[in-house]
């Protein structure tokens, strides 16, 4: 753990056991992933960023050195308990830049779907980027991009999960979840990254307004009182980018996309 490692494929010795599920659903015949396992890196995110990975590359880390959510804040990542994964797309020159934004959603979406089937958790999606059991965090997303003369050459959707984590520092353990606490069961990280492959596929396949809708069902983030601006709100609606809409209590309403928003007090 004390010095980074070279990748290595699913199916190489070193894999650990409860990963090795990826090998059966890479061959499955609509499979579409290729997979990078490292045992200890800095960030998935910055690794996909950094090198040359063809399109539908997962990388995966059994543990983070740096990991990091949305403002560059630290992610807990202890080794061979949670999920540290990236997901490296090159879009089609083609692809609308709504639908490219709309995938951050659709992440959390799929993340909730996978979540819920494999644990029977009320696992939902909190606006932006985060993914939630009760009112504690489980899990997030974040979504970068590199950018060459206004055109996407790589989209990087990062997701972190807290599976088997058996505890949190203090600072976190109010704030923070995994799914073997709310359980008391150990699960399979590789069953787990299948599941939410699948369902990433089928979600962003989906028509925008049909993503839209069933994450606004499921989140508890709409129609709930939010701080925005100075100013506190009602959060209404998603915008077919995934920005959210903000009703402000002086009647006016706001798009929000890129600021942070938090409940009133």
């Amino acid at each position: 753990m004390n010095s980074l490692q070279l990748p290595c494929g699913i199916y190489d010795e070193t894999l650990p056991e409860d990963l090795r599920p990826l090998r059966e659903f890479s061959q499955a015949s609509d499979a579409s992933y290729s997979f990078v396992y490292y045992g200890s890196i800095n960030s998935t995110n910055d690794t996909a960023k950094s090198g040359d990975y063809p399109a539908e590359t997962v990388i995966i880390a059994d543990a983070q050195v740096n990991g990091r959510g949305r403002f560059t804040r630290d992610w807990y990542s202890p080794p061979g308990v949670n999920i540290s994964m990236s997901i490296a797309l090159r879009p089609a020159d083609d692809v609308p830049a709504a639908a490219l934004s709309l995938l951050n959603t659709a992440a959390s979406l799929a993340v909730s779907r996978a979540l819920r089937a494999e644990t029977g958790l009320d696992v939902w999606p909190k606006w932006p980027n985060d993914v939630y059991i009760g009112t504690r965090k489980t899990g997030g997303i974040l979504s970068e991009s590199i950018i060459l003369g206004g055109r996407v050459l790589r989209l990087i959707i990062g997701i972190g999960i807290n599976v088997n984590t058996p505890g949190f520092p203090a600072g976190l353990k109010d704030k923070a979840t995994s799914l073997t606490l709310e359980t008391g069961m150990t699960y399979s990280r590789g069953q787990l990254i299948a599941s939410i492959l699948r369902e990433f596929d089928q979600c962003r396949r989906c028509a925008p307004g049909h993503v839209i809708s069933e994450w606004t069902g499921m989140s508890k983030t709409i129609g709930s009182y939010v701080y925005v601006a100075g100013q506190c709100g009602i959060a209404r609606a998603l915008n077919e980018d995934g920005s959210l809409v903000i009703a402000l209590e002086n009647g006016e309403a706001v798009t929000s996309s890129g600021i942070t928003i938090a409940p009133c007090h």
